[in-house]
């Protein structure tokens, strides 16, 4: 009978002296990370029960699939990058506490420089009147995929940076941050099941809750990207103006304005949860 790959065992047969803790071994680390996946879904679940209005199902899970886009690339560079620096070193290091320091610094500092990348690349939106990335949470009515997409192109650059600048934090200082990581889980020698649960379910599940709350408030549409649409309706409207007849010919002013609407849950398109309204007047001549 041929034995069972340790890809699909829960329980490691290595030697009582090298039972350290891996990140993607064997079926209870691969069961750990999806444990993990649900919940952060349980989470984002939680937050649209408590907003006012509650966003439409279909908006809510486009905001979540950003994020969760986004969640798992962070996840997959902080395993690819903790195996990475562990191999390279000359000492045993442990995998699971160097992923633990690389998540929390990218759950706390790291969505601080988030944010920040955010509003650059907002900026540059704005700039090249970007609309369908300016007007983040809004993607059509009916939603559609092509303008979700390009608002997940955005948010995941913001991330890759984000990501880029913590690694280069833990190469610069991967000593002193390998010899914590090793000293602060050293009382879970041999005991590596126990370790994985709390850097990949316990910590990370609470640590989702923080950053996933505050991303997502600042992905969503919240009716504060209104004042760059202004703007950038105003202008191209302004090029479909007819040309003048004579100097005291009367012609169209656009006033944009926010007109607040009733939202009503039972049609779940994003339109009642962002909408601008532009009006039209003639100034007599």
């Amino acid at each position: 009978m041929r034995p069972t790959p340790l890809y699909w065992v829960f329980i490691s047969r290595v030697d009582a002296d090298d039972d350290r803790c891996l990140l993607f071994t064997d079926a209870y680390g691969r069961l750990m990370q999806v444990v993990l996946a649900a919940t952060a879904l349980v989470v984002m679940s939680i937050k649209r029960k408590l907003e006012t209005p509650m966003r439409p199902l279909k908006v809510w899970a486009l905001d979540v699939g950003k994020q969760c886009c986004g969640a798992f690339l962070i996840h997959c560079l902080s395993i690819l990058l903790s195996i990475v620096y562990v191999a390279q070193s000359e000492s045993h290091d442990d995998e699971c506490g160097i992923y633990f320091v690389t998540y929390m610094l990218d759950t706390t500092w790291g969505v601080v420089v988030i944010l920040i990348f955010l509003r650059l690349i907002h900026s540059v939106a704005e700039h090249f009147k970007w609309r369908e990335v300016l007007e983040s949470g809004y993607y059509g009515n009916p939603p559609q995929f092509r303008i979700w997409a390009k608002q997940l192109v955005a948010y995941a650059l913001a991330v890759i940076l984000m990501k880029t600048v913590d690694s280069l934090l833990i190469l610069w200082y991967y000593p002193s941050v390998a010899s914590f990581a090793t000293h602060l889980f050293a009382s879970f020698t041999h005991h590596r099941h126990l370790e994985l649960l709390l850097v990949m379910i316990v910590i990370p599940g609470c640590m989702n809750t923080f950053q996933f709350w505050i991303v997502d408030s600042y992905l969503k549409c919240d009716g504060s990207q209104w004042k760059y649409f202004t703007a950038l309706i105003t202008s191209d409207d302004e090029k479909a103006r007819p040309p003048l007849l004579g100097a005291h010919a009367p012609q169209p002013v656009l006033i944009a304005s926010i007109k607040p609407v009733s939202y009503d849950t039972t049609i779940e398109t994003p339109v009642e949860y962002c909408q601008i309204a532009i009006e039209s007047t003639k100034d007599a001549a």
